[in-house]
């Protein structure tokens, strides 16, 4: 890969206030074109966080650390995702509930065999229980949350342990970006944020190429 010297898009919303909401944006639907691309060819990130969204010295952004990516099925589109480590184990509710939880998780970094992957506040309520027919629906949901945080400067959900954000994903009862902002949040991105936050993934927009199609219309009126 190129080496590419910028800045994660943590590291921009460190110093939030600098930056303008439509640059921001952009960044988002780049995203978008990404895993549009990535969708297309039957794969699905499904780690997708600040920390993993870079932006060159010209406004240039990349989709980072594929490292726990999936590959559908090749029986049918739709399918199931293929699980390239073979030792992973699904965790029961009462192993998600449990209070051995903090050992098997990192809050910001979930890897290991047997383990919820990826960063939870970012994960969809499917990825967090390991749903069998997970789809790149799960993807959506990450830049729903990307696209929250953005927006107000916090996470859709949180909590002092990982039991508790584990079982605010799973609750999704997330507060209007409206609510909670310092600044004022236009309707048209709101609604994108939330559906893209939808608990069921029917209920979320449904493709990549449509979240780009909706981010592009003029939500500044």
């Amino acid at each position: 890969m190129k080496l590419v010297h910028g800045y994660t898009l943590r590291e921009i919303l460190d110093f939030r206030d600098r930056y303008d909401l439509g640059q921001l944006i952009e960044v988002a639907v780049q995203v978008a074109h990404a895993l549009e691309y990535a969708h297309g060819h039957g794969v699905v990130h499904r780690d997708i966080k600040p920390e993993n969204i870079l932006i060159g010295p010209y406004g240039e952004t990349l989709l980072l650390d594929w490292g726990l990516a999936k590959v559908w099925s090749e029986s049918a589109a739709g399918a199931s995702l293929k699980e390239t480590t073979a030792n992973e184990q699904s965790l029961t509710a009462g192993e998600l509930a449990g209070p051995d939880l903090k050992k098997a998780f990192d809050k910001n970094n979930l890897t290991g065999q047997g383990q919820l992957q990826g960063s939870v506040c970012y994960m969809s309520p499917e990825q967090v229980q390991r749903s069998p027919d997970i789809d790149a629906r799960t993807d959506l949901y990450s830049v729903g949350a990307v696209l929250y945080e953005i927006l107000c400067g916090q996470t859709p959900v949180d909590g002092n342990t990982m039991d508790q954000i584990v079982a605010a994903v799973l609750a999704n009862d997330i507060p209007k970006p409206s609510t909670v902002s310092t600044i004022a949040i236009p309707a048209l991105l709101e609604d994108i944020c939330m559906r893209c936050l939808a608990y069921s993934p029917d209920a979320r927009i449904a493709t990549a190429q449509q979240l780009i199609r909706e981010l592009n219309e003029d939500w500044r009126v």
